[in-house]
């Protein structure tokens, strides 16, 4: 993702590497979506607005949102994501950190041990034939050398990618894919949220949080209250309202966090709540408008007409894959009831049967 002469490289899990053995959760949850492509895009039409401010991500992913507010200026952005998540999260953080050295995100006194896509005990053995190859450095094993396996994932990790790992900051030379393998396999399922906080990136910290437990917003409300004691002035997310299910999980999680931030300093500060939207279904887009526009409503003044924006996110010329995006906004007016005024034609059944076969990017802003 290149913007402004830099430039961010996050890395995908395409395959479930990072999330294998410790989570039902399906694969794509770790690969980077046009969603967050768009929402990236747009930050960087507001870099003014976003220069010092204290913004919380809401399922951050690979991480793109947060590492690009991170360049354009953010003060402080707090990543959060499932615990799953957090090795893929940490790794892109460390390795879009110049000021770690070489880009390595582990130090040289830390160890690791192997761990296959599933998290289970590899069996140490010795190659009883000349027909194994390591599935890490693609290198064939010979026969009578030290070799682990996992027989479950049919993974086979050679002798001397496991000196390299045993030997302090080996890890930092072995593909990325298995060095998230390897961190999503450790206590926890995650590097602890005090070593975020004390690396040298003093931009971007990862958090886990589950939105389903009171306990997990408790952990992350100390971390803000730790690192952004001033209050968060940005509430962001890109693309995580793809079911009818998971809108009311949003927004729920939202209510609960803007309940906790308005406790801190001044109870009316205002927040940006910022999120993308990639249209996928009519009957999911009616789900998060509606949600929207109760959310909008509930947390506006009295006095004020509650007002969101809507950005319609157009990808320039007809490529299909251009990271290039052109911006429409129309300010949306709603009355007490969460109704619109003047019924736009946003809200026909018609327009977003059209919107959902066109597989639009949303992006909506309202001041909380």
């Amino acid at each position: 993702y290149s913007f402004n002469n830099q430039v961010v490289k996050v890395l995908q899990d395409l395959d479930g590497c990072a999330s294998g053995g410790t989570s039902h959760e399906p694969a794509w949850s770790f690969r980077l979506w046009d969603g967050a492509v768009a929402l990236s895009r747009y930050l960087e039409t507001i870099a003014d607005d976003i220069t010092g401010k204290h913004v919380i991500e809401l399922g951050t992913g690979t991480g793109l949102v947060s590492l690009v507010l991170g360049e354009l200026g953010a003060e402080k952005v707090i990543a959060t994501d499932l615990d799953h998540a957090m090795p893929l999260l940490q790794f892109n953080i460390s390795h879009n950190n110049p000021e770690e050295s070489n880009g390595a995100p582990h130090s040289g006194s830390e160890q690791y041990k192997a761990s296959c896509p599933g998290h289970h005990t590899l069996t140490d053995i010795i190659a009883d034939c000349e027909d194994y190859m390591c599935n890490v450095c693609d290198e064939d094993i010979d026969e009578g050398g030290h070799m682990q396996r996992c027989v479950e994932c049919n993974f086979d990790i050679c002798g001397r990618c496991l000196a390299r790992l045993s030997s302090p900051g080996g890890l930092n030379d072995m593909p990325a894919w298995f060095q998230v393998q390897v961190l999503s396999g450790l206590p926890d399922g995650s590097e602890s949220v005090e070593k975020s906080e004390k690396s040298k990136n003093d931009k971007v910290i990862g958090v886990a949080y589950d939105w389903s437990r009171q306990d997990s917003l408790a952990s992350l409300m100390g971390v803000v209250h730790r690192v952004c004691p001033s209050g968060i002035e940005y509430l962001i997310a890109s693309d995580v309202t793809y079911s009818e299910d998971s809108v009311k999980r949003f927004f729920t999680a939202v209510q609960q966090l803007l309940r906790e931030l308005r406790k801190m300093g001044s109870s009316r500060s205002p927040i940006t709540f910022m999120f993308s939207h990639h249209v996928r279904s009519a009957s999911t887009n009616s789900c998060m408008l509606e949600n929207l526009r109760q959310l909008v409503v509930a947390n506006s003044p009295a006095s004020e007409t509650p007002t969101y924006k809507e950005i319609s996110a157009s990808r320039c010329g007809a490529d299909d894959n251009s990271n290039e995006f052109i911006f429409t906004s129309e300010d949306i007016a709603l009355d007490s009831s969460c109704s619109v005024q003047g019924s736009p034609s946003a809200d026909t059944e018609e327009s977003m049967r059209r919107a959902a076969a066109s597989s639009e990017i949303k992006i909506y802003v309202a001041i909380l």
